[in-house]
């Protein structure tokens, strides 16, 4: 998402939606949201970590806690761990023909 700042400015944005899960309170939907925010507030100013931009706890039963985050370009965090299973699974597979 864009996001048009007072001067202009463009800001690319991904916001993130985190849901209750059934047969859980609402207290642990925060609880989590918290999770994520302490995390966040670890890497803040890191050029290399995405950047929390703002956030709203939910009100109410069922609504969602909803995060807005810095974009970050090159695909998800998923895509680089499945990438790296895969990169150290082949080099495992080399270093045993090698042994051989």
């Amino acid at each position: 998402m864009a996001i048009s700042l007072p001067d202009g400015t463009v800001l690319e944005a991904a916001r993130k939606v985190l849901l209750q899960r059934t047969n859980s309170s609402m207290d642990e939907l925060c609880d989590a949201l918290q999770r994520e925010l302490d995390g966040l507030a670890a890497a803040e100013g890191c050029q290399y970590a995405v950047q929390c931009l703002g956030f709203r706890m939910p009100t109410a039963e069922g609504e969602p806690a909803e995060l807005l985050l810095s974009y970050a370009d090159g695909g998800s965090v998923e895509d680089f761990l499945v990438g790296a299973v895969w990169g150290l699974l082949f080099y495992h597979s080399q270093e045993a023909v090698a042994v051989k």
